[in-house]
């Protein structure tokens, strides 16, 4: 068994409906408010199955101490459109769009990000900009026009859980 220098917490934003519900961006903020987090940060979607390691991420961030994204390539255009899709050059993300109609790549965000210590601030800007609150997509493409962002790419077992049927074949 794995141990761990520092713990982990679940925070409930306490809704209860989609008609309440604070978006992923506003969940983060929730979280970094409620519990005055001063910290790098490691955000894992709960929708997310995967099979690998996060310690190569991790090391990956550390040597860079910016933005990372885990990416993952699925191999499919079609399917690309359901998620969001990165464009990458030498690990820096050049592009970033949101479940876009036609995607010209087959790299898609995981849901999985590593925030700096020194980014919380950019979080909460964000949250005071009006832009959407929901998918964190939209903060990183918010933070590509303000630094780099840089890509991991993901080896290995991905998948994102959309419904039940997903989640149940999975199993």
């Amino acid at each position: 068994m794995r141990t761990f220098k520092k713990s982990v917490e679940i925070v409930n934003d306490g809704t209860n409906s989609n008609d309440d519900r604070l978006g992923g961006i506003g969940d983060l903020d929730f979280a970094i408010s409620g519990k005055k987090i001063d910290d790098d940060i490691l955000v894992v979607l709960g929708d997310n199955y995967f099979e690998f390691n996060l310690n190569d991420a991790v090391e990956f961030f550390k040597k860079r101490n910016e933005c990372v994204l885990a990416i993952k390539d699925i191999g499919s255009l079609k399917e690309a459109k359901k998620f969001g899709v990165v464009r990458a050059e030498n690990g820096k993300i050049i592009s970033f769009v949101e479940k876009p109609e036609n995607p010209d790549s087959s790299h898609v965000s995981t849901g999985i990000y590593i925030f700096p210590r020194k980014d919380i601030n950019l979080i909460r800007e964000y949250m005071e900009t009006g832009l959407p609150k929901d998918g964190p997509g939209f903060l990183i493409h918010h933070f590509l026009k303000l630094q780099d962002v840089f890509a991991f790419p993901l080896e290995g077992f991905w998948h994102d859980i959309g419904d039940m049927k997903t989640y149940e074949t999975l199993k």
